[in-house]
């Protein structure tokens, strides 16, 4: 049996013949290739895995029933003043997609706002399209299981799960 780069010449698992001289780099770049190959294979199915779970995860996060805990805007707050606007504002997000805004004057529903939602920009922003096609987007700054908090621009709110 010859030897090739020192080792000694075995039969081939996958062909059934002997090695010989020329076939060895041959057969060495095909294992290369089909050892790159899986190697791409296992981190793309790994990533895929990895995004799906932690979308799934965000969309647990964000579903529930809301009340605003405080608004800021140009780093004032003005909670008082939205609160004293809108009384008993309610975010309600579900998971299928479809969200309800409403607040309350004087006791009464005073508006009540529904329609899609959808994440977007890699889960990192909430868009919110209601009935009228008026589509606000909102950057998920903070998700967790009863805190929620949502930025635009220069506005801040402040959630909690009821």
């Amino acid at each position: 049996c010859p030897t090739v780069f020192t080792l000694p010449c075995r039969e081939n698992i996958f062909f059934g013949t002997m090695l010989e001289k020329t076939e060895l780099p041959v057969f060495l770049r095909k294992i290369s290739s089909i050892m790159r190959f899986k190697t791409f294979l296992f981190t793309f199915l790994v990533l895929a895995l990895f995004s799906s779970c932690t979308k799934e995860r965000l969309i647990k996060q964000l579903t529930g029933i809301y009340k605003l805990d405080s608004y800021i805007k140009d780093k004032k707050d003005l909670t008082n003043a939205f609160k004293a606007e809108k009384q008993d504002y309610r975010l309600e997000i579900k998971e299928e997609n479809v969200f309800t805004e409403s607040f309350k004057l004087n006791g009464l529903v005073f508006k009540e706002t529904k329609g899609q939602w959808q994440l977007i920009n890699s889960n990192k922003d909430l868009q919110m399209v209601d009935a009228d096609n008026n589509v606000r987007i909102f950057n998920i700054k903070h998700a967790s299981n009863k805190k929620l908090t949502l930025t635009k621009g220069n506005e801040e709110y402040q959630f909690t799960e009821e």
